[in-house]
Protein backbone atom coordinates (compact mmCIF):
# COMPACT_ATOMS: atom_id res chain seq x y z
CA UNK A 1 0.00 0.00 0.00
CA UNK A 2 1.24 3.43 -0.59
CA UNK A 3 -0.22 6.43 1.53
CA UNK A 4 -0.07 9.60 0.25
CA UNK A 5 0.45 12.92 2.09
CA UNK A 6 -0.61 15.82 0.40
CA UNK A 7 2.14 19.06 0.38
CA UNK A 8 -0.48 21.70 1.95
CA UNK A 9 -0.62 22.86 5.34
CA UNK A 10 -3.12 23.81 7.24
CA UNK A 11 -4.89 26.64 7.90
CA UNK A 12 -2.88 29.69 10.30
CA UNK A 13 -5.02 28.40 13.23
CA UNK A 14 -4.00 24.96 13.02
CA UNK A 15 -0.21 25.11 12.05
CA UNK A 16 1.79 25.92 15.09
CA UNK A 17 4.57 26.03 13.09
CA UNK A 18 3.66 29.65 12.12
CA UNK A 19 4.22 30.59 15.59
CA UNK A 20 8.02 29.45 15.54
CA UNK A 21 9.11 30.38 12.16
CA UNK A 22 11.73 33.08 13.69
CA UNK A 23 13.27 30.11 16.01
CA UNK A 24 13.19 27.88 13.10
CA UNK A 25 15.51 30.63 11.19
CA UNK A 26 17.62 31.89 13.68
CA UNK A 27 18.51 27.71 13.79
CA UNK A 28 17.76 25.93 10.14
CA UNK A 29 20.10 22.85 11.44
CA UNK A 30 17.45 22.36 14.42
CA UNK A 31 15.31 19.40 14.51
CA UNK A 32 11.67 20.36 14.91
CA UNK A 33 9.40 17.49 16.67
CA UNK A 34 5.55 18.21 16.04
CA UNK A 35 2.55 16.29 16.55
CA UNK A 36 0.76 15.99 13.07
CA UNK A 37 -3.32 15.04 12.92
CA UNK A 38 -4.02 13.55 9.68
CA UNK A 39 -7.29 13.48 7.69
CA UNK A 40 -7.97 11.41 4.39
CA UNK A 41 -8.62 13.35 1.49
CA UNK A 42 -9.29 11.18 -0.94
CA UNK A 43 -8.94 7.49 -1.91
CA UNK A 44 -6.90 6.75 -5.47
CA UNK A 45 -7.88 3.67 -7.33
CA UNK A 46 -5.70 2.67 -10.35
CA UNK A 47 -8.39 1.34 -12.48
CA UNK A 48 -5.74 -1.06 -14.51
CA UNK A 49 -4.41 -2.61 -11.13
CA UNK A 50 -6.97 -2.46 -8.67
CA UNK A 51 -4.60 -0.85 -6.24
CA UNK A 52 -6.54 1.52 -3.68
CA UNK A 53 -4.39 4.41 -1.64
CA UNK A 54 -5.22 7.29 0.79
CA UNK A 55 -4.09 10.38 0.14
CA UNK A 56 -3.94 12.41 3.49
CA UNK A 57 -3.84 15.62 4.11
CA UNK A 58 -2.81 17.55 6.98
CA UNK A 59 -5.35 19.27 9.67
CA UNK A 60 -3.14 20.54 12.41
CA UNK A 61 0.35 20.57 13.38
CA UNK A 62 1.74 21.52 16.75
CA UNK A 63 5.63 21.91 17.19
CA UNK A 64 6.36 20.40 20.93
CA UNK A 65 8.64 22.46 22.49
CA UNK A 66 10.70 22.34 25.47
CA UNK A 67 10.31 19.19 28.11
CA UNK A 68 7.13 18.44 26.24
CA UNK A 69 9.85 17.43 23.14
CA UNK A 70 11.74 14.68 25.06
CA UNK A 71 8.06 13.35 26.28
CA UNK A 72 6.78 13.42 22.44
CA UNK A 73 9.98 11.56 21.62
CA UNK A 74 9.69 8.85 23.93
CA UNK A 75 6.20 8.56 22.71
CA UNK A 76 7.51 8.60 18.98
CA UNK A 77 10.03 6.01 19.81
CA UNK A 78 7.69 3.38 21.69
CA UNK A 79 5.41 3.15 18.42
CA UNK A 80 7.88 2.82 16.29
CA UNK A 81 9.29 -0.02 18.54
CA UNK A 82 5.84 -1.01 18.62
CA UNK A 83 5.50 -1.07 14.62
CA UNK A 84 9.14 -2.52 13.42
CA UNK A 85 10.70 -4.34 16.49
CA UNK A 86 13.38 -2.12 15.90
CA UNK A 87 15.37 -0.38 19.08
CA UNK A 88 15.62 2.93 17.59
CA UNK A 89 15.58 5.50 14.83
CA UNK A 90 18.32 6.19 12.27
CA UNK A 91 17.35 10.11 11.98
CA UNK A 92 20.93 10.90 10.67
CA UNK A 93 19.65 14.49 9.18
CA UNK A 94 23.27 15.69 8.78
CA UNK A 95 25.41 15.29 5.95
CA UNK A 96 24.04 14.22 2.20
CA UNK A 97 24.19 16.70 -1.19
CA UNK A 98 21.07 18.18 -0.26
CA UNK A 99 22.33 21.76 0.68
Amino acid sequence: MTVQIQPAKPKDEHNGLADIEDRILANPHQTVTVITTYVVKKITEDVETGERYPVLKAKHIEPVLGDDEASAIELRDAAYKTRTGAEELDLDFEGGDDE
